[in-house]
């Protein structure tokens, strides 16, 4: 009981408005792209198996060649490794300029305690970049 208490209250204090969420269809299937071996082979089995599905990239989607041709248009980042700014990581650097430089509309999802400087590098950027935001409050 006590931990249900003090985890309402991390929720109340630590919780910030989020951005309000794209418009989608609740009838469109969800397909979440990871990477790795397993997003290769599903995406080499059929295209007619995610056409018509809105599809989340996560993580380092971003940096598989993959990302190109199946287009996801949506995108969630979480871990704090993604938002360091003097992250000496190539890889996070390879996901951001991907993300900028896609020619597609992309919902791009971020914790509301993301620092300034990411959604102000974004909004210089790619105008097909549409950040949403959503709380990142860990309840136990």
């Amino acid at each position: 009981m006590l931990k249900d208490l003090l985890s309402l209250g991390k929720v109340l204090l630590k919780s910030r408005r989020p951005s309000p969420a794209p418009h989608s269809s609740p009838a469109r299937p969800l397909v979440i792209m990871g990477n790795g071996p397993s997003l290769r082979s599903f995406l080499s089995e059929d295209p007619a198996l995610y056409a018509g599905c809105d599809l989340m990239g996560v993580n380092f989607a971003a940096i598989t060649p993959e990302f190109f041709s199946v287009r996801p248009n949506l995108y969630i980042l979480a871990d704090p490794h993604f938002f360091k700014k003097d992250n000496s990581d190539p890889k996070v650097a390879d996901l951001w300029k991907n993300l900028t430089e896609a020619d597609w509309d992309i919902t791009l999802f971020l914790p509301t305690n993301s620092p300034k400087w990411i959604t102000d590098n974004l909004n210089s950027g790619s105008n097909r970049l549409h950040v949403c935001t959503y709380n990142l409050t860990r309840v136990e």
